[in-house]
């Protein structure tokens, strides 16, 4: 019994420790399962707290990648959060989105936690994909083709990201790269740019493409024409 219920220990930990939860706050889910698994004949015990606790761990994981979770200082989860920032950098006009999180000020010159208020915070993982958002605001704004373009684009043709990279002569994952972590290249985002609204550079890359296909060529060639690029 002792191996059984170590067992469905360390899955539940591994749920827990996924919300960033405690003792207390996992010890309802704990008994909930046990109590169910005391009713349940030995042969069969195991078999269903081992269900039991991937059912949960599953549902738990879906709940958290539907809103991204940020441990608190006091170690709970709470959402991540946005916001639309504009900067003026150069002369130019940048607007990015932030991300970051809730919880309670703290004195930087005392470190004391002043609990009747929040205010901004950071992880270094939002921290960096802010620099990102940042980094690729500045580059579309220098006249970089930005990803929700690339995004429009492909969806109005029905070209696929890989298709799309290789016709242009980059790797396999740069659209998809873009699409999702932001402009990192300006001389990269520039060509992009230009092929997305000049149909000529674009024919020419697709005609010279050795990567693909003829019969996959004529193919997106056909869907320009038909809408009119």
């Amino acid at each position: 019994m002792y191996i059984k219920h170590r067992f469905m220990y360390i899955l539940l930990m591994e749920a827990l420790d996924f919300l960033g939860w405690g003792f207390l706050e996992g010890l309802c889910l704990k008994s909930h399962a046990l109590q169910y698994a005391s009713k349940i004949p030995n042969d069969w015990e195991l078999m269903f707290i081992f269900y039991i606790c991937t059912q949960w761990i599953s549902h738990l994981k879906t709940s958290i990648m539907d809103t991204k979770k940020v441990l608190t200082r006091e170690y709970k989860p709470t959402d991540e959060l946005h916001s639309s920032i504009e900067k003026i950098y150069n002369g130019l006009n940048l607007t990015y989105i932030e991300a970051y999180y809730l919880d309670y000020e703290v004195s930087e010159d005392s470190g004391l936690i002043n609990k009747e208020k929040k205010v901004k915070h950071y992880t270094k993982e939002q921290v960096n994909r802010n620099l990102k958002a940042l980094k690729s605001a500045y580059l579309i704004a220098k006249g970089a083709a930005s990803p929700t373009e690339i995004i429009e684009f492909r969806n109005k043709y029905h070209i696929a990201a890989s298709t799309l990279s290789i016709l242009l002569g980059f790797s396999k994952n740069t659209i998809s790269n873009i699409e999702n972590d932001g402009v990192t290249s300006l001389p990269s985002g520039r060509l992009i740019k230009m092929c997305l609204s000049d149909k000529d550079i674009l024919y020419s890359y697709i005609k010279v493409c050795d990567a693909i296909d003829n019969r996959k060529k004529d193919e997106i060639v056909k869907k320009l024409l038909h809408h009119g690029i």
